[in-house]
């Protein structure tokens, strides 16, 4: 009871002396206050600013973040760096003046990557996101398994889901059944939580009136990528690299073929778009590649086939510079 006792006043002095993780969480209770329990696996909620450094100097590291990632080349170890750093303005900033999603997004375009998610978290709690997920759920798969089988008889999108695993036994397989099959096995509505979106829409479309929600990006019945939605705000892409296939007829006949053959994705584990137009000339595809990228992330791969109508029309020189002129833009 002693040492209780001098905890409690160790920790009342703190927060008299101006410690802000124990200001905020302390409640009135009449005239004494009361510290407030800290919630469960909550390690550094609202830390003060470190030794040697002020607002105004972390905030100038906000600001090289916000720099640093509208490159093309990020440099990721000096983003982890300051951002484990700013991370007392951070939660300064979320915690008092609790802004919008989208307000978030723009000061700390970083924080909405899953590197910089994952390690939000573990500076927060002090254990690993994805590790702690995986494994918790690793424990019940087998267990998830059963129940779903035993249910599908009666619930035909578990059966539907779980013949997915005749093809691919995988582990991760498995896990992406037991999430995608829970809200059907709970009998709640699934699309409350997770929607689906053709590839051909834009993302601002995409997240036009949804709160909160897991975009599944699908051709007919195959998830080719995934979003999710917080406030009409696209905070997380998928994983998995954006491939963009731009050109003229050649490419509307190559959607075709793909499509009734081996898929429009061609396999690959990645998200591919087609955008093609008949008989379109070079000078018109930045133009066009600005039209379809508006409401889109930038590809991390541009596959290109155009100038072929040019041909005849424009001198091979002329043709050879526009390319190299426009190609060095669209890098």
């Amino acid at each position: 009871m002693g040492i209780v006792l001098i905890l409690g006043n160790c920790l009342n002095k703190l927060r008299v002396s101006g410690c802000s993780e124990l200001k905020v969480n302390c409640r009135n209770s009449g005239p004494k206050q009361k510290l407030k329990k800290a919630k469960k696996a909550e390690v550094s909620f609202l830390p003060d600013i470190p030794e040697g450094k002020t607002q105004n100097v972390l905030e100038g590291e906000r600001a090289a973040i916000v720099a640093e990632m509208k490159k093309k080349k990020v440099d990721w170890k000096k983003v982890t760096d300051m951002m484990a750093s700013t991370f007392s303005l951070r939660r300064k900033e979320i915690v008092e003046q609790q802004p919008l999603v989208a307000e978030v997004k723009a000061k700390w375009p970083a924080l909405f990557t899953d590197k910089q998610i994952e390690a939000e978290f573990a500076r927060l709690t002090s254990s690993d996101l994805w590790d702690t997920f995986v494994s918790g759920l690793d424990q019940y798969l087998e267990r998830f398994l059963q129940m779903y089988k035993a249910k599908s008889h009666c619930i035909q999108t578990l059966s539907s889901l779980l013949s997915l695993l005749d093809d691919d036994n995988s582990v991760q397989r498995k896990r992406a059944v037991i999430l995608r099959g829970l809200p059907h096995f709970l009998r709640e509505d699934p699309s409350k939580l997770l929607k689906t979106a053709e590839t051909t829409e834009s993302e601002e479309q995409m997240a036009k009136g949804v709160n909160i929600d897991i975009l599944l990006i699908q051709e007919e019945e195959d998830v080719l990528d995934f979003s999710m939605v917080l406030e009409e705000q696209i905070v997380l892409n998928g994983i998995r690299p954006k491939v963009r296939i731009m050109g003229d007829s050649y490419i509307c006949c190559g959607f075709e073929r793909a499509r009734e053959t081996m898929g429009t994705n061609l396999g690959l584990n990645a998200n591919l778009n087609w955008f093609g137009r008949g008989g379109m000339q070079w000078r018109a595809l930045i133009p066009f590649f600005k039209e379809h990228l508006r409401g889109r992330a930038v590809p991390d791969v541009l596959l290109i086939h155009c100038g072929g109508n040019d041909l005849g029309h424009l001198r091979s020189l002329e043709l050879v510079s526009a390319l190299k002129q426009d190609l060095h833009v669209l890098h």
